[in-house]
C-alpha cells in the first residue's frame, strides 16, 4: 500500500504506512522492511523539503537493506539522489544512480531508465556537465512518477 499511495503522491498515507511498517518490521527484525519503510519516510521528508530527515531515513534504510541489489532499494536510492543532486555531489549522485540499474533492481519505467542510462553514459565519457544535466532532466520525471 505504502508504495501505491508514494506513486499517487500522498504523502500522508505513505507517511501512515511507512510508520507502521517500520514499527512492526523494527519489532519483528525484518531488515528488508525496515530498509523500506526507512526510503518510503525518506520520500515523505524529501516532499516536505526536509532534506536532513529525508538523508537519515534513506541512509538508515540503504544501511539496512541486508543484500546489495535488493528488488526494492530504489525506495531508498532515490531519496539519496535527489539530495545529492540538491547538494551538487554529483559523484554520489552517479554511484547511487549505478546501484538503481543493477539488474536485480526493480525495473524503473524505460523513459526513465534511459535518462539515467544517458546520465551514467556521459559521466563515463568525462562529460560530468551532461551527466549532470541528464539527472536534471531525470529528476523532475522521478517525482511526476512517485520515485522522488
Amino acid at each position: 500500500m505504502t508504495i501505491t499511495y508514494r506513486k499517487r503522491g500522498q504523502i500522508e498515507k505513505v507517511r501512515e504506512y511507512a510508520s507502521q511498517a517500520l514499527a512492526i518490521a523494527t519489532r519483528l527484525a525484518y531488515l528488508g522492511y525496515i530498509a523500506m519503510a526507512r526510503g518510503n519516510m525518506a520520500w515523505v521528508a524529501w516532499r516536505e523539503g526536509n532534506i536532513l530527515e529525508a538523508h537519515k531515513h534513506a541512509q538508515a534504510g540503504l544501511e539496512a537493506f541486508d543484500v546489495e541489489g535488493e528488488p526494492f532499494e530504489w525506495t531508498t536510492l532515490w531519496p539519496l539522489i535527489g539530495i545529492a543532486v540538491v547538494q551538487q555531489q554529483l559523484a554520489d549522485a552517479i554511484r547511487y544512480v549505478r546501484m538503481l540499474l543493477v539488474p536485480e533492481q526493480q525495473r524503473l519505467p524505460d523513459t526513465l531508465t534511459a535518462d539515467l542510462e544517458q546520465t551514467i553514459q556521459a559521466w563515463d565519457s568525462d562529460r560530468a556537465e551532461r551527466a549532470y544535466t541528464k539527472l536534471q532532466e531525470a529528476i523532475p520525471l522521478a517525482q511526476q512518477m512517485g520515485y522522488l
